[in-house]
């Protein structure tokens, strides 16, 4: 399977040029934080680093981490538990500092990798029978799963092509650029599509009014 990926676009005026490197827009961060994510969200990201950095990426994590941020990757809470994103967005940043050294793209691979943990587990259920189409039109299904607020509605606009709109929430950077392209990316090839591509092609981080993905896949 050949798959193709590519962020949002990049290039910025003033305002832009102020907004965090990873989190974006200082204007978003703070609704993002406010959102509320289910607990396996959270758990994917102590096994993440376990997995690809090691128990000792791991420690240096904790170690660095305080308050809840901290308990999230030493005690994570049950997969069916609604958790604040504020925290998480902290263990994120800091595993792009630290783990990823700082390369904020590789959160295309985390993203991915945990769309298979749960595509392949619960999720799978869901998808096993599906078609790239009709895992496109389950967007949502699958998205509140994961966040309390907001939708993420999938609609074809091709034969083997579509479109995935972000409504009534945001995200930092890192995540809609990247993770989420990853996810998306992860379910279309569930759902047995080849040679997907997933274009994050709007971005609030950008100025443009909501966050879309174009996708397509064989």
């Amino acid at each position: 399977m050949q798959t193709q990926v590519n962020s949002a676009r990049t290039g910025a005026d003033g305002a832009r040029a102020a907004a965090h490197p990873v989190l974006g827009d200082w204007r978003t961060i703070a609704r993002a934080r406010l959102m509320r994510v289910k607990g396996n969200l959270v758990r994917s990201r102590a096994r993440y680093v376990r997995e690809q950095y090691g128990l000792g990426e791991l420690a240096e994590l904790c170690a660095q981490l305080r308050g809840e941020a901290r308990a999230y990757l030493e005690d994570p809470p049950l997969p069916s538990t609604w958790c604040s994103f504020g925290p998480l967005m902290d263990v994120d940043c800091a595993i792009i500092a630290g783990p990823m050294r700082g390369r904020m793209e590789h959160m295309l691979h985390f993203g991915q990798t945990v769309g298979r943990y749960d595509l392949s587990t619960i999720y799978k259920m869901l998808l096993f029978f599906a078609s790239p189409a009709t895992v496109l039109s389950n967007t949502n299904l699958a998205y509140s799963l994961y966040f309390r607020s907001g939708s993420l509605r999938g609609t074809r606009t091709g034969d083997e092509e579509g479109r995935v709109e972000l409504s009534g929430a945001v995200f930092p950077r890192y995540m809609c650029a990247y993770g989420i392209t990853g996810w998306l990316d992860a379910a279309l090839s569930y759902g047995g599509g080849r040679a997907t591509a997933v274009d994050h092609t709007a971005c609030v981080h950008q100025g443009d009014a909501a966050c879309c993905w174009d996708v397509r896949w064989r």
